[in-house]
């Protein structure tokens, strides 16, 4: 006799996306198992088929996957353009609730179709997001995607964050300044994880924002290679804490120097993981603070910062790093033999 259908859910389980598609025209039974069974395609993955993944098809399997996805992966898939994003956002997050949604190297993607995400009854539901070399990031789409909190009136929000203490504010921060209160429902208010990692063209204006209206949800946050954020973005940190942010990657970000560390340990004591690498600019001072201001340090990346790793600074680290498990100092020619046997002989935990 006919399987009973939680044998042959549980026979689907194995199969893969596209022979699950297939699946369909084999009878009106399985057809209706495919398109109604819960706990499927929660997440849904399609880098294995970046290559030919494009709108029709991804209009297809969204119209397949239904609003189950909570999880969406697209990264590399570069055949995709606003068409067929548009509609997957829309029809999975209008009727169901996306989580996660990770489109590394999706080019042709533009920055009007990437707001979409922002819209209330999807973006409430967003924790996650990776636009990594996503080439049409920019200040705007982080503004719309973070929102605006309610509790701070847009007339104050320069005032009570920059002061006196900015000599030049950014271009154009009076016109954000007078956004319209309606714009405090728009963005992922629940937004917890953002990666912007060679994004290019975000300058500190994104910074700003981020400080201003993400400082007390933002867990980790990636912005390797974004060489175009300054010192003075990283300024506005000094002001506000960042009580949750855990991880942070700061990777080839070449033009910072030790006032950003100096205001991120002010701002970010409860970091847990820190990539500083190829951040030439840096010195001794830098990672001196960091001891200090950020003592629950387990993952600290300094390869290739010659100026800012030396036997004082490895012995700082083995006094104040308590929690330290993991260390890359490659390229840091100026340690030596005794830095490398102060750290060892130090009882932190290092893996």
């Amino acid at each position: 006799g006919p399987l009973p259908d939680r044998i042959l859910l549980k026979v689907f389980e194995f199969l893969s996306l596209p022979e699950l598609m297939k699946l369909r025209i084999i009878c009106r039974r399985w057809r209706q198992l495919l398109y109604v069974a819960p706990g499927f395609f929660e997440v849904l993955d399609l880098k294995p088929y970046n290559t030919s993944i494009d709108d029709d098809a991804l209009i297809q399997i969204t119209d397949f996957v239904g609003s189950r996805p909570k999880v969406i992966d697209i990264s590399d898939c570069f055949h995709i353009t606003d068409l067929g994003f548009c509609y997957m956002v829309n029809e999975i997050g209008m009727s169901g609730s996306i989580q996660i949604i990770k489109m590394r190297s999706v080019w042709d993607v533009s920055a009007m179709a990437i707001m979409d995400v922002a819209v209330p009854s999807i973006g409430h539901h967003i924790v996650e997001l990776d636009l990594s070399n996503c080439r049409k990031v920019r200040d705007d789409v982080v503004e719309r995607l973070i929102g605006w909190k309610n509790k701070l009136h847009p007339a104050q929000t320069k005032n009570s964050i920059v002061g006196n203490s900015i000599d030049d504010p950014i271009p154009g921060m009076e016109e954000f300044d007078d956004q319209n209160n309606h714009e405090s429902a728009i963005g992922c208010a629940n937004l917890k994880n953002l990666n912007l990692g060679y994004c290019k063209h975000l300058t500190d204006r994104s910074m700003y924002h981020i400080a201003l209206h993400a400082n007390d949800r933002l867990e980790s946050l990636d912005l390797t290679r974004c060489t175009t954020i300054t010192d003075a973005g990283f300024a506005y940190w000094a002001y506000q804490p960042f009580p949750y942010l855990t991880k942070l990657k700061l990777s080839d970000c070449t033009f910072l120097t030790d006032k950003t560390i100096v205001a991120i340990a002010s701002s970010a004591q409860g970091l847990t993981f820190l990539d500083l690498s190829f951040c030439c600019a840096l010195t001794d001072v830098s990672i001196e603070v960091l001891c200090l201001g950020c003592p629950n340090l387990k993952h600290l990346d300094l390869s290739f910062c010659g100026s800012a790793i030396s036997d004082s600074t490895l012995l700082a680290i083995s006094i104040h790093l308590r929690n330290l498990e993991s260390l890359v100092i490659k390229g840091c020619v100026r340690v030596t033999r005794s830095g490398v046997d102060a750290l060892l002989s130090s009882s932190i935990p290092l893996k």
